[in-house]
């Protein structure tokens, strides 16, 4: 599939980070495109109501990100009404290159665990012990919880597992610079504080990255089970339920509940009830970035090799973009049921709400792996996502019937004033309800 809007500028590199296999999309005939549900297919801007100042005004916030060094490249891809509209790339990334998801994995990670809900296996309320005996009489500060954490807790961050290193470190600079300011920063300039933590962290907090790598990539986390017996080991930092703490290795666990409650390798599991059913054939799981081990997922003991099932995949523009779609469509895609339409739902629907230094442009609460913005009356947003540490922001707007999916591979700090800028720039130049 070839840009839908004018070429890239020819300063481009024309090699991508990792050779690909387009995903393919469906033609589908005209009379078929307003039915749901919305399948990705190529479609002109024009005719979904853009006008050339609407794309020149994209693009200007895309090469200006790369022109003033925020990064040193940039993607997106738009899709209105299951049709792409927008697809293109400067800087050293293309349309094409597979990216480092980190945190954005998250989502895929809780719709698989939403998929075995679905079929009866496990129930979101059910106690991690049921399927984990590590996790048996787990203590916080020596003494049993008031209640055992759940699968739900797992998903929606609230597990009262130990919180990222990295994480807390950045909270606590936001919450250091909170502090030292006159008066709270006006909501137009919290990206620019972010921006200023993102240099504390890289110019000064070398050991804080150190130590958050220790913990995600310990060498003693030879395989998923290892990495979750050793957190299981250290116990619970706070009582389940009672907060939004992140947690990434959480994520780990829920890989785990899913081996255990369907019979088969994480890996396996996700690529036979999601990944493949969405044509993602792009995306996989690896556990050092791009280096990916082979052969895959099994180890020769038979357990699982160790990956970061809340933050080590990678993926392209067009892969993430029909995941998005799926949820767009409350389950479906290509005529198939993947997630339950209760289950979709469920996971845009507040289960916490968050830290406002946290929030950014990103939304004030959290579902089940997706931060949430413009929820309704019974909790259900109007606009998910989950960004990545390296800038991955990818999200859906159910008032637009929009995906969006937006690439850059840095310091997802730095890039949030540009995020706020292409959020608003989009949401001005497709208004809510518009017709292609």
């Amino acid at each position: 599939m070839q840009p839908v809007s004018r070429p890239t500028p020819s300063r481009r590199p024309t090699l991508a980070l990792v050779g690909l296999v387009l995903l393919g999309f469906t033609l589908i005939p005209a009379r078929a495109r307003a039915t749901e549900p919305q399948n990705l297919r190529p479609g002109d801007p024009h005719a979904h109501g853009l006008t050339d100042a609407d794309l020149d005004a994209i693009r200007a916030i895309l090469k200006g990100a790369v022109e003033n060094r925020t990064v040193p490249g940039i993607s997106l891809l738009l899709a209105h009404r299951g049709e792409v509209i927008f697809r293109e790339a400067y800087g050293n990334l293309t349309v094409d290159s597979k990216a480092q998801m980190a945190s954005s994995s998250k989502p895929v990670t809780a719709t698989l665990l939403m998929i075995l809900v679905d079929q009866g296996k496990l129930a979101l309320d059910d106690p991690v012990e049921k399927y984990l005996p590590e996790f048996k009489g787990i203590a916080l500060n020596g003494k049993p919880p008031a209640r055992p954490p759940t699968v739900r807790n797992l998903l929606s961050n609230m597990s009262g597992l130990p919180g990222d290193l990295l994480t807390q470190s950045i909270m606590r600079r936001l919450r250091e610079r909170a502090a030292k300011a006159p008066a709270r920063p006006k909501a137009e300039d919290a990206g620019a504080a972010a921006a200023e933590v993102a240099d504390a962290i890289e110019k000064g907090s070398a050991a804080d990255l150190k130590k958050a790598r220790e913990q995600l990539l310990d060498a003693g986390n030879a395989s998923l089970a290892e990495s979750v017996r050793t957190l299981a080991k250290g116990g619970l930092a706070t009582e389940p339920g009672s907060g939004f703490h992140y947690c990434t290795m959480g994520f780990n666990v829920a890989a785990r509940v899913a081996e255990s409650a369907g019979g088969r390798p994480f890996e396996d599991l996700v690529r036979d009830e999601l990944l493949d059913p969405l044509g993602m054939k792009d995306t996989r799981y690896v556990p050092f970035g791009l280096a990916a081990l082979r052969p895959g997922p099994k180890l020769p003991s038979g357990e699982s090799r160790f990956i970061l099932a809340g933050g080590g995949m990678t993926s392209t523009l067009d892969d993430f973009a029909a995941f998005y779609q799926m949820h767009l469509n409350g389950g479906t895609y290509h005529g198939r049921r993947i997630l339950s339409e209760k289950s979709a739902a469920l996971m845009q629907t507040r289960q916490g709400r968050l830290d406002l230094l946290m929030a950014g442009p990103y939304g004030n609460h959290y579902g089940l792996a997706f931060f949430l913005d413009r929820l309704d009356a019974d909790g259900r947003a109007h606009f998910a996502t989950h960004p990545g540490f390296f800038g991955t922001n990818p999200w859906l707007d159910r008032d637009r019937q929009l995906v969006g999916v937006l690439f850059v591979q840095s310091n997802f700090l730095r890039i949030i004033p540009t995020v706020r800028r292409l959020h608003d720039t989009v949401r001005r130049v497709i208004p809510p309800g518009r017709k292609s």
